[in-house]
């Protein structure tokens, strides 16, 4: 759950669109967040398969999270290969939705945001780095100037700086960028809006204090993103054992 998992929208997922024009949100987008946090994958195919009438970006975020459900870092060969045949037409599908959607609106802020991911779980490797790399980093700057009051650009910037490796990193600027997204995030999403990716960012700043040793403030990051989301498997079953450990 790094970087390429790491949102979205319109209407029921919208960026800049009126509360009087929203609606709730498709409880099958919130049974595809919960098996994202959960780890569960089969369930996000499930929750994809029964999602009803959806905009553009509302369903090229879903086939984004639900590709994030299937790894490819930290697993063995053939349960690579498994993942990336599910992920390829997820992300292909996904990809072609959201340039076509901003072809039409250039400064379509929900579907830039959507593609920087989903450009950014393309990369697989160093050739692939190479090839969307540059084009993830691009289109999120872009969603972020669009919708500068969203946390969700924000939050993803800081976890881009904090994951690059060496000189491609900035610590203190991703520190700085996830807690001005939490507290964003605290001030509420506009009504009937889906603003996923709130315990994301609050796991993420955990993260970042404990690279620093600051192990109180990353326990209470962490522990504030179960509090968010209690099944988020990754918090519960690496990030916390491992801060308990050192």
């Amino acid at each position: 759950m790094l970087l390429a998992r790491t949102g979205w929208l319109l209407g029921a997922l919208a960026i800049g669109t009126p509360a009087a024009a929203q609606s709730s949100p498709d409880p099958s987008l919130l049974a595809i967040e919960r098996a994202y946090y959960a780890g569960e994958p089969a369930a996000g195919r499930e929750a994809l398969e029964a999602l009803g009438e959806a905009d553009d970006v509302t369903r090229a975020w879903a086939l984004w999270r639900v590709a994030g459900m299937h790894r490819i870092r930290g697993v063995d060969r053939q349960t690579k290969r498994r993942h990336e045949r599910v992920r390829k037409p997820l992300l292909e599908e996904a990809e072609s939705l959201m340039k076509a959607r901003i072809e039409a609106d250039p400064n379509d802020a929900a579907a830039h945001l959507v593609l920087s991911q989903v450009y950014q779980a393309r990369i697989t490797g160093m050739m692939s780095g190479m090839r969307f790399g540059w084009r993830a980093g691009e289109t999120l700057d872009r969603a972020l100037e669009l919708a500068p009051d969203d946390p969700r650009p924000l939050y993803l910037k800081g976890v881009n700086q904090l994951m690059a490796p060496g000189p491609f990193g900035n610590k203190e600027e991703a520190r700085q960028n996830l807690e001005a997204a939490i507290a964003r995030f605290a001030e509420g999403a506009p009504e009937g809006a889906f603003w996923w990716g709130e315990p994301e960012a609050h796991a993420f700043l955990g993260l970042s204090y404990a690279r620093e040793n600051e192990h109180d403030q990353a326990r209470a990051a962490y522990e504030r993103a179960l509090e968010l989301e209690p099944g988020f498997a990754w918090v519960r079953e690496s990030l916390l054992p491992d801060l308990e450990s050192q």
